[in-house]
């Protein structure tokens, strides 16, 4: 019996799927027998220009050249971040799966725990499980949440969640956070 790796990013076209599988260290990536690509017509259909008004991207993506995926810092990475903007969610009635992530783009306002550099990062939360929303569906732009921060290729049963990501943020690292705790925004 073998083990199927399914990468599935709903809302960035090719290009998150493709970047994906490319950021996996080189031997997982040389190891896989077999790699099928299913992807939206529309994606090939589409003129450069059209697909970038229709926000489709098809970029570039370069392989991971390290042999073993990086270990993560035993440090908890714990922020204090304002919501700029996060994606939709669909009904989760009317998706064909029962469990989404999403995204959001957060301003970092301080770092309370473990090392964050960046100004700002995109974080995935949960959508909905089991097709019932979840508490962080409905966090806020312009509020400050705490969020408890962990790199998604590090987390197997997120990183194959659909999710729902309607920006194209190559320059941050998609970050995961089971929970967000509305806080006052740091002076």
């Amino acid at each position: 019996k073998t083990a199927i790796h399914v990468i599935a990013i709903n809302g960035e076209g090719a290009t998150g799927v493709r970047r994906s599988f490319a950021a996996l260290p080189d031997n997982q990536v040389r190891a896989k027998k077999q790699v099928i690509w299913v992807l939206s017509a529309r994606d090939l259909q589409f003129s450069e220009t059209t697909g970038l008004r229709a926000g489709i991207y098809w970029r570039d993506v370069e392989f991971n050249p390290e042999s073993e995926a990086k270990t993560s810092s035993d440090e908890e990475i714990i922020v204090i971040a304002k919501l700029k903007e996060k994606s939709g969610i669909q009904n989760p009635d009317l998706t064909p799966y029962a469990d989404a992530v999403y995204s959001g783009i957060f301003e970092i306002q301080k770092v309370e725990s473990g090392v964050y550099e960046k100004e700002e990062t995109s974080v995935f939360l949960w959508a909905f499980q089991d097709r019932k929303m979840q508490p962080t569906s409905n966090i806020e732009p312009g509020k400050s949440y705490r969020l408890r921060l962990s790199k998604i290729e590090d987390l197997p049963k997120i990183k194959t969640r659909t999710r729902l990501d309607d920006f194209f943020r190559i320059d941050l690292t998609p970050m995961f956070s089971e929970k967000a705790e509305e806080t006052v925004s740091p002076p």
